[in-house]
């Protein structure tokens, strides 16, 4: 067996020291898994590889044709044909497929002109491995559940992926032999696999088993007729696959996770979100409901069918967990064949390579590319691990080494550094500005917390909106300011406050027309002016959205109460089950029916106070015979 001895150069060391430490980037303002700031040092790095491109002195700077597809799914999202509620969200989501396409031009480059080799980039890995491993586990020892176990890519599915990856170019660096390297190799594949195993992430599973099927193949039956032997003897892959299935049926089989790794609630969820996706693309087949702005379209489709957290409003769902879903109905169907033919065109061109090299370096290379590639399009199907910059950054150095030695059309250094050097300004521009509004966007989220509206309009004031307008958990950042005014103008009894909430609610929507929170306080602004039928209103566009919002069934019923139809609202409360400790719910029980004087047109409700003898009960005992009577409905 072959094996490599050349030294790496200047910028392979420096590549190696930069994937090394990306699981070390991070900020203490982000707020959404270092998405931020990894997007920030890639940007950089980007920057970095364009000025080598331009001042290197040889190097073929031809652009092949599928990274050339890569670009053109850039442009078209660049175009912003759809309807785009939020620009800042449009520009940062357009910038992030540029990002990938910078790198791939990049490394495309870097890799012909062997200023960089996939050695190089094994080597980044194997330490990335290690470093996001060690710090994987020790999350996970310290965490009481495994989705505490956060550190260092900001939720555990997203560690074991990044980690996956990483131990799949560390796959290279361990067939070459090279020396020292190849214990550093080990050691990250043996750590990135114990934490796959223990964070227990069933789409990194199926990923991992499939590219381990992938490297199966290759290695057997993807090869020229002459070459009699694989790059590694098949009995060491079983045996991998082997470590791998007994860990995981280890983990499956322990009392404590079965029941957890075989909750299929997640999977139902998803099928909700695949068909609004499919909705999306229904509604705008052709130019798809632009870039960044899925999250804001999903709730038009009904948020019946998510979780309680995603119905009350706690949280939002942000992304189709299907990254072709994901292509299609915020792309439209040129954005996902787009996506699709890029990467086809590379496994394809992949494996084409594997049928005509006999060189076994040439092949393990080429080999744990595509196996990077499958893992991330098989994660995919499931997650979202295209927005992950640290996960698809690695598979875009993989997909440009498989590319560097296609045929391709004709290109200055001129243009090929070009491209990477303004998007990588584009994107390091965009992401510092982003973080160095993160600091108003955490304050809002820690005043409305704290229930504290001075903090809020304080921090809303120094925002710049046309920097981020909707935060990490898809909440229009005026709708914040509406809250706070309103909360301080009734108090104070200011009418400019109450005129700004009303005005900051008007914006909330434009940004994000089926937010449904601000549907509930835009009500609530209407109910202390005392326009029941304006807040009535509100408060019925907002179910429309997610009928078992329990904030909007509450209000509505207290509607009720509030223009002399009691019996209207105890209706309303009859039929609401979960909520018994709630204090809204509680209270809006007794006063509904101490105030009803008469039979109403609500047979349920006569039936209950013809039973009961209210004014002998104190609230306490009224309230749970009410719960009793419902229950037996």
């Amino acid at each position: 067996m072959s094996t490599e001895t050349a030294k790496p150069t200047t910028a392979g060391w420096v590549l190696v020291a930069l994937l090394a430490i990306t699981p070390l980037v991070k900020s203490s303002v982000d707020l959404e898994g270092y998405l931020l700031p990894r997007t920030l040092f890639f940007g950089l790095i980007t920057i970095a590889a364009g000025a080598l491109l331009l001042f290197q002195k040889k190097g073929n700077y031809s652009i092949p044709a599928p990274a050339l597809v890569w670009l053109a799914l850039f442009a078209w999202f660049l175009l912003g044909l759809g309807t785009i509620y939020s620009a800042p969200e449009w520009w940062f989501t357009t910038l992030r497929f540029g990002l990938y396409g910078g790198f791939l031009i990049a490394f495309i480059s870097l890799f012909r002109s062997k200023t960089i080799t996939y050695s190089d980039f094994g080597k980044g890995m194997s330490i990335f491995a290690i470093i996001g491993g060690l710090m994987a586990l020790g999350a996970f020892a310290n965490a009481k559940d495994v989705y505490e176990a956060v550190a260092p890519f900001g939720h555990k599915n997203f560690t074991s992926a990044a980690l996956l990856i990483s131990l799949l170019a560390s796959l290279q660096v361990y067939q070459s032999k090279i020396k020292n390297w190849n214990f550093i190799a080990i050691a990250g594949i043996v750590i990135a696999t114990l934490a796959i195993i223990l964070l227990r992430t069933r789409g990194v599973w199926i990923a991992a088993i499939l590219s381990s099927a992938t490297l199966v193949i290759c290695n057997r039956f993807l090869k020229p007729k002459e070459l009699s032997e694989g790059v590694i003897p098949t009995k060491y892959l079983g045996i991998a696959i082997g470590i791998l299935l007994v860990g995981i049926i280890a983990v499956v089989s322990m009392p404590q996770n079965k029941e957890q790794v075989f909750d299929n609630a997640n999977v139902e969820f998803r099928f909700k979100y695949w068909q609004s996706s499919l909705e999306m693309v229904a509604e705008e087949p052709l130019t798809g409901v632009g870039a960044g702005q899925w999250k804001i379209n999903f709730p038009k489709y009904g948020l019946d069918g998510t979780n309680t957290r995603v119905s009350n409003g706690e949280t939002a769902i942000l992304r189709p967990h299907n990254d072709i879903l994901w292509m299609m109905s915020e792309g439209g169907i040129p954005g996902a064949l787009l996506f699709i033919g890029f990467f086809s065109s590379v496994i394809f061109i992949g494996v084409s390579k594997l049928m005509k090299t006999s060189n076994l370096n040439e092949r393990m290379s080429i080999m744990s590319a595509l196996a990077i590639i499958i893992a991330m399009l098989t994660y995919g199907l499931g997650e979202f691990p295209i927005e992950r910059v640290s996960i698809s950054i690695p598979t875009f150095i993989a997909a440009a080494w498989i590319l560097k030695d296609s045929k391709s059309l004709t290109s200055s250094k001129w243009i090929a550094s070009g491209i990477v050097l303004i998007i990588g300004v584009l994107v390091t521009h965009n992401a510092a500005q982003r973080l160095g509004v993160q600091q108003e966007i955490q304050e809002i989220e820690e005043g409305n917390n704290r229930q504290d509206p001075g903090m809020i309009i304080r921090a809303y004031q120094r925002h710049d909106m046309d920097v981020i307008d909707i935060d990490a958990y898809a909440n229009p950042i005026p709708y914040f300011n509406g809250l706070a005014t309103m909360v301080t103008g009734n108090q104070t009894n200011s009418n400019n406050l109450i005129r700004e909430a009303r005005e900051s609610f008007d914006y909330s929507l434009e940004l994000h027309p089926w937010h449904v929170a601000t549907y509930n306080q835009y009500g609530n602004w209407y109910k202390a002016k005392k326009q029941y039928q304006e807040a009535l209103d509100l408060y019925e566009k907002g179910l429309a959205i997610s009928p078992f919002n329990i904030e909007l069934r509450l209000n509505r019923a207290e509607i009720k109460l509030l223009t002399n139809n009691p019996a209207g609202c105890a209706r309303h409360l009859l039929y609401m089950i979960g909520q018994d400790d709630h204090p809204k719910y509680q209270r809006l029980v007794v006063q509904s029916l101490r105030q009803i004087k008469t039979q109403g047109l609500h047979d349920a409700i006569n039936d209950f106070m013809l039973e009961t003898d209210v004014t002998s009960m104190n609230d306490r005992q009224l309230f749970m015979a009410f719960i009793r009577y419902r229950d037996r409905q």
